[in-house]
């Protein structure tokens, strides 16, 4: 991959996490909770970990675009459900200050 097209792929990802933290991580944490997403992230950032070294091993262009947005936007979801939930399980009060 050339240089612009990593360039593609990365900020393609970073509008993904900023298009979720603003329009869906609060309705998922209201749904499930700071624990259960915590609990997700964790798993997704395994998977997405597990998974990036296999990205582009096999197959051509189409397939190698497909398994890194694959890969990037687990690692996104991770991102934002895992180290959201983490900061604000450590410190509750940042959110919930009694009134």
């Amino acid at each position: 991959m050339s240089p612009s097209e990593i360039g593609y792929a990365l900020s393609g990802a970073a509008l993904f996490s900023v298009a979720m933290q603003a329009l869906l991580f609060t309705t998922i944490e209201r749904i499930f909770g700071f624990t259960w997403c915590y609990r997700a992230g964790l798993l997704a950032f395994s998977l997405a970990f597990f998974l990036t070294p296999f990205v582009g091993l096999q197959g051509g262009k189409v397939v190698l675009w497909i398994e890194l947005v694959g890969v990037l936007v687990l690692k996104t979801v991770a991102n934002v459900l895992g180290l959201t939930c983490a900061m604000l399980l450590v410190h509750p009060n940042l959110c919930f200050a009694e009134r």
